[in-house]
């Protein structure tokens, strides 16, 4: 069993169990957050309350290998800077595998993902001049959610077999998600990435 918790930290937890409401159990709780370390500690549960206290996690740093990315600007003046970045394809030439953050821990991309889901792998990518971030996160039945990340909106050539959805985000970022899912399935998930 698994649960989210919102910007502040507050959760709400279904337990798959009922509690007697007379006595006091305890069960175990893992707290996870990609870039920080995993916080282990079993929390009492009596009745409908549970006391779990504040809980503190320490930064990890990654272990993926460094990159540095660098893209020169298109040459024709007259391009324009509206028009979609053209991306030869989501499994195609031009990527080159990432890390989102360094040594240092600090991130070196503005991505953003779907909070509960893995990542399985970061890579970049430069198409008409602008950096493009592809990110593949696992889905919960095996199955793969592979989002593309960029400044501006973006066409994927030469894609079939899976759905393919646009969305742009209310911060200005452009991301298009591939999967074995509907539609309406691939633009809830884009919605909820952070």
């Amino acid at each position: 069993m698994g649960t989210l918790t919102n910007s502040d930290g507050r959760f709400l937890l279904l337990l798959d169990r009922a509690v007697d409401p007379a006595t006091t159990q305890e069960l175990p709780l893992q707290v996870a957050l990609l870039g920080y370390g995993t916080e282990e500690r079993t929390i009492e549960v009596a009745g409908n309350q549970l006391v779990l206290g504040d809980v503190g996690m320490a930064t990890t740093a990654l272990a993926m290998d460094e990159l540095v990315v660098t893209g020169t600007a298109p040459q024709d003046e007259e391009a324009d800077p509206s028009a979609p970045v053209r991306v030869p394809g989501i499994d195609g030439e031009g990527w080159q595998s990432a890390s989102l953050a360094g040594a240092d821990g600090a991130t070196r991309f503005p991505v953003r993902i779907v909070p509960d889901l893995a990542v399985t792998s970061v890579h970049v990518g430069t198409f008409d001049g602008t950096t493009v971030v592809r990110v593949v996160q696992e889905l919960q039945d095996g199955g793969a959610l592979v989002v593309l990340q960029s400044a501006r909106r973006m066409l994927v050539e030469g894609e079939g077999g899976a759905t393919t959805v646009s969305l742009t985000r209310d911060d200005g970022a452009f991301v298009v998600g591939r999967a074995e899912r509907s539609p309406d399935s691939i633009r809830a998930l884009l919605e909820r990435i952070r």
